[in-house]
């Protein structure tokens, strides 16, 4: 099995306390809502930037609760969810979306 840095310790340490955080002040309803997709009960945490594209891993303003379905259509579907306000790309205020 693969050794974890302390570094990556931390930081994984870190996002599971803010998972625990976010879930304790918004409670477990997904926030995506998406009709005839969602399942009502949010049971992860959707990047609205994604890491990959700069958004930080730890920050409020940067993720929704999200149920597995509405976030696989998030993912499958990100003209649309842009559209909708459930994802934006790095540069988001050139998306209009502010």
């Amino acid at each position: 099995m693969r050794r974890i840095s302390p570094k990556r310790q931390a930081t994984i340490g870190e996002y599971r306390a803010f998972q625990l955080t976010v879930f304790q002040e918004r409670g477990d309803r997904c926030e995506a809502q998406l009709p005839s997709i969602c399942a009502t009960r949010g049971d992860q945490l959707h990047h609205i930037v994604k890491r990959s594209q700069g958004g930080p891993l730890i920050a409020r303003e940067n993720v929704l609760i999200v149920c597995m379905y509405c976030h696989a259509w998030i993912e499958n579907n990100p003209a649309k969810a842009k559209i909708l306000g459930l994802s934006r790309s790095r540069n988001w205020l050139d998306d209009g979306l502010h």
